[in-house]
């Protein structure tokens, strides 16, 4: 440093031109864009801040080092994302849920991998032969449940699928529930249901003899083509005979009117048969109405007339008018869709 400011003091011929020169050597020798010229020359950078040659260093580095390795095409080591390999060579697809293809499946008390898992049904002991099973389980909790979803296509290709669901108890020796199937609106469409309210829930029509879209309801419209469904008020649903002979001649949706088999009664009215020594006297829904004489019988011994019959089951039975069974009031309703 003292050598070149006696440089600067030769050329400058006095001691303050000689400062001045030296302060502008300083501000040029440490200006950025004199050390970025300098290390470049050294061959040690391609351009700022980017190493082009391995370098070794013997001390410590501070501050950051940016940028990435122009020679380096993969990790050191390969590594895993959520099971997909990944060794920095090429872009990777992860998959949010990766199947793990065809599970037996689970039965007894046996638990499940924790997370969320995507198996494959073909075949192996679950009740559709071929779908995918969404198996969900917490990492600290032993509950867990199963989502099956039939594959379109299993008998009919487009037609719908069946959907499953099961679930157990966070106990360690729980078993699983037996498979419960779930229903859509579609499927249910149609059905009469008896419902406790007098006010059906959203979605659904009372069957009360009521018009409905058949646009908007498709499904219902195939089971009820005038658009107007049954007036089930006051009604018994009858079982379709189909051909068995018990109700024969009726078709689906046909309606019936009350009726009782025959009832049959014989017994003698006669004067030698109608009094407190009579052989044969009547009972049950037959009674002698002793408000009444017939004479029609001239050469009785017993010089009476005969008595009058009556038959009246309301003696026997309980009546009303009409003929029912014992039942309880439900409102039934159908699925709109």
């Amino acid at each position: 440093m003292v050598a070149a400011l006696q440089v600067a003091k030769i050329g400058a011929g006095s001691t303050d031109k000689a400062a001045n020169n030296f302060n502008n050597f300083l501000e040029k020798l440490y200006a950025p864009e004199t050390k970025n010229q300098f290390v470049k020359n050294l061959g040690l950078l391609e351009k700022e801040n980017r190493w082009i040659n391995r370098q070794i260093f013997n001390t410590l580095i501070s501050g950051n080092l940016d940028g990435n390795a122009v020679s380096a095409t993969t990790l050191q080591t390969a590594r895993k994302i959520n099971g997909v390999p990944f060794n920095g060579s090429a872009d990777i697809s992860v998959n949010t849920l990766v199947s793990r293809g065809r599970v037996p499946a689970l039965s007894g008390n046996n638990q499940g991998t924790p997370g969320i898992q995507l198996y494959e049904a073909c075949n192996n002991d679950y009740p559709t032969p071929y779908g995918n099973v969404i198996h969900l389980k917490g990492a600290s909790s032993g509950g867990e449940g199963e989502l099956l979803i039939g594959w379109s296509g299993t008998s009919i290709s487009g037609a719908h699928a069946p959907l499953y669901i099961r679930s157990r108890r966070d106990v360690e020796d729980a078993p699983w529930s037996a498979w419960a199937q779930v229903l859509t609106a579609s499927e249910l469409a149609g059905i009469p249901l008896p419902f406790p309210g007098d006010v059906p829930p959203s979605g659904w029509l009372k069957c009360n003899g009521q018009d409905f879209n058949k646009t908007t309801y498709p499904v219902l419209a195939s089971y009820f083509p005038t658009g107007k469904l049954p007036d089930l008020r006051g009604e018994f649903i009858r079982g379709w005979d189909d051909g068995r002979e018990v109700d024969p001649g009726r078709g689906l949706l046909s309606t019936q009117n009350d009726a009782i088999q025959p009832i049959t009664a014989k017994w003698v009215i006669d004067d030698q048969a109608a009094g407190g020594d009579i052989d044969y006297p009547p009972s049950g829904a037959l009674y002698i109405d002793s408000t009444a004489t017939v004479n029609y019988d001239a050469a009785s011994t017993r010089h009476r007339g005969g008595t009058r019959g009556v038959f009246d089951s309301s003696r026997q039975t309980r009546t009303a008018n009409e003929t029912r069974p014992r039942n309880i009031a439900f409102n039934y309703i159908v699925r709109a869709a």
